[in-house]
């Protein structure tokens, strides 16, 4: 771009300014109207060259030529600075993101477990369980993209939330017992099975992101799922041999919080009809937020403006002409090979159209020639040596709007020229469809990982009643997130679209242990003290898990790339909702619908008192 103030030092200018008011058909695609930026065009050829290297050559090109002539502004834009920004924005991730999520995490467990050696054994099974799993992906030749680096962030907080239950019941049978390898051996036999079944439960919705068209999210679900199978072993081998040998004769000092959330569930079910009331007002506005919804996708927004690509391309699309690219290709030739008088008529009555059309910016190839033919200003054998396509280049355009482009402009054809062109192809096209056959694919694996945890979850409490009541705080959550998200953030990127598949199975971790919990201590029990008692033995690790989980996608919020911005800042709402549920909506629920089901065993009666 060339500065105004800086006109009468490049001499140049007014021959710039001379050659574009001569020849504006011919240089349109690389000067702006006002004739004061202009574009040179570098092809990469991906097969030949690394992408991300070759930008990076072009940069230092441009900061030395920034340097000799200050006068002028240099910008870099196009596919292959995106693909380079791509990879900038995971390394951004990497350096920035995770270390705050581990500090983070090592705070909260610090503040849960009051033990530095406990934390240290977490932090060593943690480690070992993302260190397996990213190696395994090395080593079978998966390469990182936008999606995949945010595998260790999310990793960490559901490694948190699978080990954290060991380890508060181990210190809690520690205070009763004593002897570290008995309550290590008690916490293993109560845990084991509602630890198993919400390692399964979120094992199934990661891999129900196989449903999704985008490779990427397909390969991050793999990723998680094979990394929580790994951290699932290592909880019942790895922790339990560390924090023997680690934390041997130290007994762990009763927490603060086991007393605050003991009467806060009493809490709960004294006031059990306000929380209710308060919860359905609040899932009757999430409902109508859910009115106000939108899917779309601006794929050069797909980075925030503290990225040079997205700066340039801001301006690039202001100024000059934008990344969406439509291609039209033509059927114009007869039987003899040259192109008939209405057909060559047809081409440019169509490239009228489609510069007409919002979003548009140019539109070049074969209907700038056909202009000059009928014009008279060249010769129509010109014609047979041009490729027979038209190129329509659009600015700032949604995916939603390059489909009804594209639709419009086939229906403009069969109604004004049949047999000319059948459509726009091209890699534009090929995303902005992406995005809504991506809508209907998670749509069906939201379905599935549904019906999958809901079945396993009926079986596995071996109580319908109590299967049926554990769906409300496992759908409540996803209704207040997208709610909220339609009342004040309203449109999604198609990221958004994976999040409710990805993470009705880490809610229903929380719903699990509360209820393994709670029908625990309902034999022989009032729901009062069932709760209360649920409330002390699990209140602290679900808070813990909560927090870890929502520490790692709260990261993924600070990232530079939309779609981990959108991914990080969803699910933690759906996390923090699932907590409110779990906590404040389950409690309150038990009590009105199982309260005259009374139970009655002395064993685990004396369990309940131990």
């Amino acid at each position: 771009g060339l500065r105004p103030e800086a006109k009468s030092e490049v001499p140049d200018v007014e021959l710039v300014r001379a050659l574009w008011a001569n020849h504006k058909p011919l240089l349109r695609p690389f000067m702006s109207v006002e004739g004061g930026v202009m574009a040179a065009i570098a092809l990469i050829d991906a097969n030949q060259v690394d992408i991300v290297k070759a930008v990076d050559t072009i940069r230092q090109v441009k900061h030395r030529l920034q340097t000799d002539h200050q006068e002028i502004s240099f910008k870099i834009s196009g596919e292959a600075a995106m693909d380079a920004t791509f990879m900038e924005a995971i390394v951004q991730d990497i350096i920035w993101i995770a270390p705050i999520q581990i500090g983070l995490i090592i705070l909260l467990l610090m503040i849960c477990l009051r033990s530095i050696m406990t934390t240290l054994v977490l932090l060593i099974v943690m480690g070992c369980a993302i260190t397996i799993t990213m190696g395994a992906a090395g080593w079978v030749g998966l390469q990182l993209n936008g999606v995949t680096s945010a595998t260790p962030m999310i990793l960490l907080g559901l490694a948190v939330a699978t080990c954290i239950h060991l380890v508060i019941a181990w210190q809690q049978e520690m205070r009763a017992r004593g002897d570290s390898v008995s309550a290590l051996a008690n916490s293993i036999q109560i845990n084991a099975f509602p630890v198993f079944l919400t390692i399964l439960s979120t094992v199934i919705s990661f891999l129900c992101l196989n449903f999704s068209a985008s490779p990427p999210f397909q390969q991050l679900g793999n990723l998680v799922a094979f990394g929580l199978v790994t951290t699932g072993v290592l909880a019942f081998t790895l922790l339990p041999a560390l924090t023997s040998f680690l934390t041997a004769g130290a007994i762990p000092r009763s927490s603060f919080l086991e007393t605050v959330f003991f009467k806060c569930g009493h809490y709960v079910v004294h006031h059990r009809a306000a929380f209710v009331l308060v919860l359905i007002f609040a899932s009757c506005v999430a409902g109508w937020g859910l009115t106000k919804l939108t899917f779309d996708d601006r794929f050069s927004h797909y980075f925030s403006e503290r990225f040079e690509f997205r700066r340039d391309t801001d301006f690039m699309e202001k100024h000059l002409t934008g990344l969406s690219v439509l291609t039209f290709p033509l059927s114009i030739k007869q039987a003899t090979g040259r192109p008939r008088a209405p057909t060559v008529q047809q081409v440019v009555g169509f490239a009228d159209w489609l510069a007409q059309q919002s979003k548009v910016t140019r539109v070049d190839g074969y209907s700038t020639l056909a202009r000059r033919v009928l014009d008279g200003a060249t010769s129509e054998s010109a014609l047979n040596r041009v490729e027979p396509t038209i190129t329509a280049v659009l600015s700032n355009a949604s995916s939603a709007e390059i489909r009804q482009l594209a639709e419009r402009s086939k229906t403009w054809l069969g109604n004004h020229a049949r047999g000319l062109s059948d459509g726009p192809v091209g890699t534009t096209l090929l995303a902005a469809y992406l995005s809504e056959r991506n809508l209907n694919a998670m749509l069906l694996g939201t379905v599935a990982a549904l019906v999958l945890v809901s079945l396993i979850l009926l079986f596995a409490l071996g109580n319908v009643r109590l299967g049926v009541i554990s769906l409300v705080p496992n759908l409540v959550p996803m209704l207040l997130a997208y709610g909220a998200w339609g009342l004040t953030l309203g449109e999604m990127s198609f990221a958004a679209t994976v999040v409710m598949a990805l993470t009705f199975g880490i809610i229903v971790d929380d719903t699990v242990h509360f209820l393994s919990k709670y029908s625990r201590y309902r034999m022989g029990a009032s729901v009062e003290q069932s709760v209360a008692q649920s409330f002390r033995t699990v209140g602290v690790a679900i808070t813990a898990t909560t927090v870890a989980v929502a520490s790692g996608f709260l990261a993924l919020c600070f990232s530079g790339f939309l779609v981990n911005q959108h991914l990080g800042l969803l699910t933690l709402l759906i996390v923090c909702a699932a907590w409110l549920a779990v906590l404040f909506l389950l409690p309150p629920l038990l009590s009105y619908l199982d309260a005259s089901h009374t139970k009655t065993d002395d064993t685990s009666h004396n369990n309940l008192q131990v």
